[in-house]
C-alpha cells in the first residue's frame, strides 16, 4: 500500500421535478418517449376517477419550469414544514407555475395502485412513482460519503516493469435523500473497495491473487435519444414547457430525425434542410437566436416591453435575411444521374420516408429505383458540392460507386418466401418501421422486427429476426414462437 487518501462527499437533495426533468428521468428510468410522457402528467394532472372522492387531480401543472414549491393550507411538504416556502421565494415570469409534484399526501403510489382505475395502468403508476419519489426526496437531508483512493505498488523484476494500480471506492455515511430515491444513487457512488482494504495503514504488504487487462476504445459521443434531447433544449433555451414534447415528434413526424432503437439518427432529408438553411439562413440555426426571443417573450410577460415592438423587431430581422438569402441555395448544379438501365428515360431525385432515391422519370409505365449505395455508409462527409450529406444519392451530391440496393431502403436480404423480390424498410401510416418485399402487393411479407440470415437451425426458418432481450441484449432469434430458438447477436467489426 503505497498511499490512502480519503475525502468527504456531500450531495444536496434535488430539486422537485421540472418538465424538462421530468422528461429526462421518465425517459432514461422508465424509457418513455416524451409524448407519452406527457399524456400521462396531463391525466394525473386532470384527474383519475377514485373510490372514495371521484375525479381528483394527483400531480400539480405538468408544464412548468419552475422548481418552486407552494403547499397550500393542510399540505405538508416533506422537509419543508407545514408553509412549504414562502411567498418570497416565488419566481416571476415563466417561472410563475410551482414545481410538478403530488397534490396531496394522502395519496402515496401504494393506495393509488389498489384503486380500480389505475390499477391495470402499469405506466401510469410508473409515472406518478417517479413523481411522489422526487418530491420526497427534494425535501430530504444531503447525502454523505466517504470516497477512498487506495494506491498499489509493486517493484519490478529482470522481465517486468515495475506496476501501479489505484483502486477508488465510495462508503456511504448518511443516506439521506437517497434514502426516499435509492435509484438516484450515481454510478460513483455505487462503487465500493474491495473487502480489507479501505482501513490499511501505508507500507502494508498486499499480496494480488490475480489479475484482469481490459482494452478500453474510447467510442464517439453518442446520439441524442428522445430524453437527452430535452435536457438539451431546456439548456440552450430553445424550447418552453410546453413545446419540449411537440419539438421532439415534429422532427420525426417530418422525417427529419428517425429513431434506431432508443436514439435519434438524421435522415437525408434533414441534412439537406439542414445545410439549406444553413447557407440560405445561418442566423436561422444560431440557438442564441431562439433564446434571445425566448427572453424578450418573458419581458412581454413581465409587462416592460410591448408584444408588437418585439415581433417587429423579429420580423424586420427575417424579411431582411430572406432578402439576402442566395436564391440558388436549393437549385444548386448537381451531376446529373445516368439514364434508366431499363427504358432509358432520364432518372430523377425522388423522396419517400425522409430518405431519397432515384426513379424512372417514366413512371407508371417504367417502375425501376435505385436507392442509396451500400458504400455511402451512414457517416455524413462533406462532398464535391460542400454539403453534408446521409447515407447514399438522392441529398444533392453527384452518384459514387456502383449501385448496390435497386430499391430504397433495401436492406441486402432476399424476400424469406422466395418470390424473387427483396426486404426493404418502410413506415406504416403511424410512422412505426417494419420490413416488407419490394414485390408488394404480390408479396404480402412483413416483419416487425428486422430479418437476419437464416436458417434457423432448429426447425429450419428460411429467415431469422433481431430483437432485444432485457436479460441478454441483441440477440437473433427464430420468427416462430414455438421452436425457441436464440443467440447472442454478433457485433460488427470496429
Amino acid at each position: 500500500v503505497a498511499a490512502v487518501a480519503e475525502a468527504a462527499l456531500r450531495r444536496p437533495p434535488p430539486e422537485p421535478f421540472t418538465t424538462a426533468a421530468l422528461l429526462t428521468e421518465a425517459g432514461a428510468r422508465l424509457g418513455l418517449a416524451p409524448r407519452r410522457t406527457m399524456a400521462l402528467a396531463q391525466r394525473l394532472y386532470e384527474g383519475i376517477e377514485l373510490a372514495d372522492e371521484g375525479l381528483t387531480g394527483l400531480i400539480t401543472y405538468p408544464r412548468t419550469d419552475s422548481s418552486w414549491v407552494a403547499c397550500p393550507a393542510g399540505c405538508v411538504a416533506p422537509g419543508r414544514g407545514e408553509s412549504g416556502r414562502s411567498e418570497a421565494d416565488r419566481p416571476a415570469g415563466r417561472g410563475a407555475h410551482e414545481a410538478i409534484r403530488p397534490t396531496s399526501p394522502g395519496w402515496p403510489p401504494e393506495r393509488l395502485a389498489a384503486e380500480p382505475a389505475a390499477a391495470r395502468q402499469r405506466d401510469l403508476l410508473r409515472l406518478y412513482r417517479l413523481i411522489w419519489t422526487r418530491f420526497e426526496a427534494s425535501g430530504g437531508a444531503p447525502a454523505e460519503a466517504r470516497a477512498v483512493t487506495v494506491t498499489l505498488t509493486a517493484p519490478g523484476g529482470p522481465a517486468s516493469p515495475p506496476q501501479r494500480v489505484r483502486l477508488d471506492g465510495v462508503a456511504v455515511a448518511r443516506e439521506g435523500w437517497l434514502a426516499a430515491d435509492p435509484d438516484a444513487l450515481e454510478p460513483a457512488w455505487a462503487a465500493a473497495l474491495p473487502a480489507g482494504l479501505a482501513g490499511l495503514p501505508v507500507g502494508w504488504p498486499v499480496r494480488v491473487e490475480g489479475a484482469e487487462v481490459e482494452r478500453r476504445v474510447e467510442p464517439p459521443p453518442p446520439r441524442f435519444t428522445e430524453a437527452a434531447l430535452v435536457t438539451a433544449l431546456e439548456a440552450l433555451g430553445l424550447a418552453r414547457p410546453s413545446t419540449f414534447a411537440a419539438v421532439v415528434d415534429a422532427l420525426q413526424a417530418r422525417r427529419y430525425v428517425e429513431r434506431e432503437g432508443r436514439t435519434l439518427r438524421p435522415t437525408s432529408l434533414g441534412w439537406r434542410v439542414a445545410d439549406a438553411l444553413a447557407e440560405a439562413l445561418p442566423d436561422a440555426l444560431d440557438a442564441g437566436l431562439t433564446a434571445r426571443l425566448e427572453a424578450s417573450l418573458d419581458e412581454v410577460e413581465a409587462g416592460r416591453v410591448d408584444w408588437r415592438e418585439v415581433v417587429a423587431g423579429h420580423d424586420r430581422t427575417l424579411q431582411a435575411a430572406l432578402a439576402a438569402a442566395p436564391d440558388a441555395a436549393v437549385g444548386r448544379t448537381r451531376a446529373a444521374p445516368p439514364p434508366c438501365p431499363r427504358c432509358g428515360r432520364p432518372m430523377a431525385e425522388r423522396w419517400g420516408c425522409g430518405e431519397a432515391f432515384l426513379g424512372c422519370t417514366g413512371y407508371p409505365a417504367c417502375r425501376h429505383t435505385e436507392g442509396p449505395g451500400e458504400e455511402a455508409g451512414a457517416a455524413a462527409a462533406p462532398t464535391e458540392d460542400g454539403l453534408r450529406h446521409g447515407p447514399g444519392w438522392g441529398v444533392g451530391g453527384p452518384l459514387a460507386g456502383p449501385r448496390t440496393r435497386t430499391h430504397p431502403g433495401a436492406i441486402g436480404l432476399p424476400c424469406p418466401l422466395g418470390c424473387g423480390g427483396e426486404l426493404v424498410e418502410r413506415r406504416s401510416h403511424h410512422g412505426r418501421r417494419f420490413f416488407g418485399c419490394s414485390g408488394h402487393p404480390a408479396c404480402r411479407f412483413t416483419s416487425t422486427g428486422r430479418p437476419s440470415a437464416g436458417p434457423c437451425p432448429d426447425c429450419g426458418s428460411p429467415w431469422l429476426v433481431e430483437a432485444r432481450s432485457p436479460a441478454t441484449g441483441q440477440v437473433v432469434a427464430c420468427p416462430d414462437r414455438r421452436c425457441g430458438y436464440r443467440r447472442p447477436a454478433v457485433s460488427a467489426a470496429p
